[in-house]
């Protein structure tokens, strides 16, 4: 559900798009940013492999500007020099464009759980396969001591 974030971080900044935004950690994603907005995502998997990352471009309803690496996996020189020779366009590490790679991922469920609380979407159809955008979680409050 990180993708509603991704795109928040990427109007903020300023990016062009269509945007990229690859989560490299315990399961490697991809979000896809449309120029109108739209979200996509698709999970590449487990394993943190570039020709991986690469191949999910095929995925993706059109070719990015740019790509964007998040997650621990970021720090991993070998992988970001590898993505960079696979794919034509930009690869850029996180802390390049002003996020934390470390943190994305916390940030995100606080984002959602804010959106949450306004009854925001937290779900689309191309994101998890939804039928339509839908609000999630409920607010659980710690006990009075």
């Amino acid at each position: 559900m990180a993708p509603v974030y991704h795109r928040a971080l990427a109007e903020e900044g300023g990016f062009e798009r269509p945007l990229a935004v690859v989560t490299i950690s315990g399961r490697t994603t991809v979000t896809y940013i449309g120029e109108d907005g739209s979200l996509a995502a698709v999970e590449v998997g487990p394993a943190v492999s570039a020709q991986a990352i690469a191949e999910a471009a095929t995925s993706l309803p059109a070719r990015p500007l740019a790509w964007l690496l998040s997650g621990r996996g970021s720090h991993d020189a070998a992988l970001v020099g590898a993505l960079a020779s696979l794919l034509p366009e930009p690869v850029y590490r996180a802390e390049e464009m002003g996020w934390s790679a470390d943190h994305v991922e916390a940030e995100a469920f606080a984002y959602l759980a804010v959106r949450s609380l306004r009854k925001l979407p937290l779900s689309f159809p191309d994101t998890t396969g939804v039928s339509h955008p839908m609000t999630g979680g409920r607010l659980a409050r710690a006990p009075r001591r």
